[in-house]
């Protein structure tokens, strides 16, 4: 049974970070695309309050991808990644991420 969650876990831990890279680069295009249109101005504001919104994705990519290991049996999961809903910490720069964007 606890195979199964551990499936169950990398799985979910697989498809959130595709997900935010997705909607981070739909929202990145959408701005700059609307930002170079209609405004001249610089990007410095978003050159300085984009980096933390990046560093925390790639921060769930290294802690929640899980890692499977080539067997002759195919795949095996070997780790299922840390919990990407944990409370807490990771609670917060989910909420840093969202904002940010």
């Amino acid at each position: 049974m606890a195979q199964k969650a551990q499936k169950t876990q990398a799985t979910r831990n697989s498809a959130t970070p595709n997900r935010t890279y997705l909607i981070s680069l739909g929202f990145y295009l959408f701005f700059l695309l609307v930002r170079i249109v209609l405004f001249s101005r610089r990007l410095l504001l978003f050159a300085l309050l984009n980096p933390p919104a990046l560093a925390i994705e790639f921060w769930f990519e290294r802690i929640g991808r899980p890692v499977y290991t080539e067997t002759a049996n195919g795949k095996e999961l070997q780790k299922a990644g840390e919990a990407l809903d944990a409370k807490g910490l990771t609670e917060w720069m989910w909420d840093v991420v969202l904002e940010l964007e």
